[in-house]
């Protein structure tokens, strides 16, 4: 399990995989949690980065308060053929 990494970003990626009938096994996901602010109370930000293993393709997005959901950027991404 990826520490942090929001559950239901997760689920939304597996489901995207599945409907484009590819393996979750050939890509890695990689969450980078950036450090937290003492002074400011805020949600937990990173990054997410994809990696297409076959290929090699990967890609970075943010993830946290503030951001969309990298999810959904990924999906977007997938359909436009970035990790082909």
């Amino acid at each position: 399990m990826i520490p942090k990494l929001e559950e239901v970003d997760k689920e939304h990626f597996d489901m995207v995989l599945s409907k484009k009938g590819l393996k979750s096994l050939d890509f890695e996901l990689t969450f980078q949690r950036e450090p937290i602010q003492v002074l400011e109370i805020h949600a937990v930000k990173g990054h997410v980065t994809v990696k297409r293993k076959s290929t090699g393709k990967h890609k970075t997005y943010k993830t946290g308060h503030g951001s969309t959901s990298w999810a959904v950027d990924f999906e977007q991404d997938l359909n436009r053929g970035v990790f082909d």
